[in-house]
């Protein structure tokens, strides 16, 4: 036999199922997806890494952004004419940036990073274009040069070398070690003979013969020094003090009757006086008290020196 109280439970959960499935179905049928309200891009800028001037046009790659935008710019009206993505290589990695642009043959073409592949953009269809991958991802296409012919020669980091790319067919060629140790090649310029590559770590220039492949260097910058972790030119840093160096500044000697110079005095220091640059430093003299204690403790010091001294009157 149930009790009251059991009875009433009963009698509440049968009305709680039936108010259940009475109303699920008319909340399902309201229930509308949360609506998203967009304001456009938060930014209408973007840094800018590679460039390049083709007949009243600028043709610039952003950094920062994947994947990368390659605009087109009229220098006219300084407005952006059109924009194109750089898409992903089939290699590891995406492309974040391009350092490198050159315009040869009717298209603009880009050597980005972290992956050191080249693109190109065909300024007639507009269309992109992976041609190549010059190394594995955490490399740079820094430098980016057309020949006369339409050849391309690309400067990579970190093997430091010099690639040939021939648009017309596809071939690559790599020009081996340019400097031993050497990692970056951060500027190439070719004309018909050769190609010409600025090496960063070693500072070099050289040329490198397009038909025969040799390296010959042209010039060689200021040798750098690793000294305490900072790099220091040879010959830079702190002179060394030099006593047969004649004095600059307030103390330039003047031209006397003998012809030899002396030091003026300093202006600004009337008191001082004239300046023997190799004489040597003189000391100062030993008090007769240390300078510690009370003016009364110093009294007392100079009395028992006094009484101590020979003849004194006792």
């Amino acid at each position: 036999m149930k009790t009251p109280l059991a009875a009433l439970a009963a009698v509440l959960a049968t009305v709680l199922a039936t108010v259940l499935l009475t109303t699920a179905p008319a909340q399902a049928a309201t229930c509308e997806p949360p609506t998203v309200e967009r304001f456009g891009p938060a930014s209408v800028t973007g840094a800018i890494v590679g460039a390049s001037v083709h007949e009243g046009k600028a043709y610039v790659v952003t950094r920062g952004q994947k994947p990368p935008v390659l605009a087109e710019l009229d220098l006219s009206t300084r407005k952006v004419v059109r924009s194109v993505t750089l898409p992903d290589a089939p290699a590891t990695g995406e492309p974040e940036g391009a350092w490198a642009t050159a315009v040869s043959g009717g298209k603009v073409y880009a050597g980005t990073y972290p992956v050191p592949d080249l693109y190109s953009f065909d300024l007639a269809t507009g269309e992109v274009k992976h041609l190549r991958s010059f190394g594995r991802n955490g490399g740079f296409v820094w430098s980016l040069a057309a020949a006369p012919d339409g050849t391309l020669y690309a400067g990579t980091y970190p093997d430091g070398r010099v690639w040939e790319y021939r648009p017309d067919t596809g071939a690559v060629r790599n020009f081996g070690v340019l400097a031993a140790g050497e990692r970056y090649v951060r500027a190439v310029a070719a004309d018909a003979d050769n190609v010409y590559a600025g090496l960063l770590d070693k500072g070099k220039l050289v040329a490198i013969d397009r038909a025969s492949g040799a390296v010959r260097e042209l010039a060689q910058g200021p040798r750098r020094h690793r000294r305490g972790g900072r790099a220091r030119r040879q010959g830079a840093g702190r002179q060394r003090h030099d006593p047969d160096r004649r004095p600059q500044g307030r103390h330039r000697p003047q031209a006397g009757a003998d012809g030899r110079g002396q030091p003026r005095r300093d202006r600004l220091h009337p008191r001082r006086h004239r300046v023997r640059h190799d004489a040597p430093r003189r000391r100062r003299p030993p008090l007769p008290y240390r300078r510690r204690g009370s003016h009364q403790d110093r009294r007392r010091a100079l009395a028992r020196r006094r009484d101590q001294a020979p003849g004194a009157h006792r």
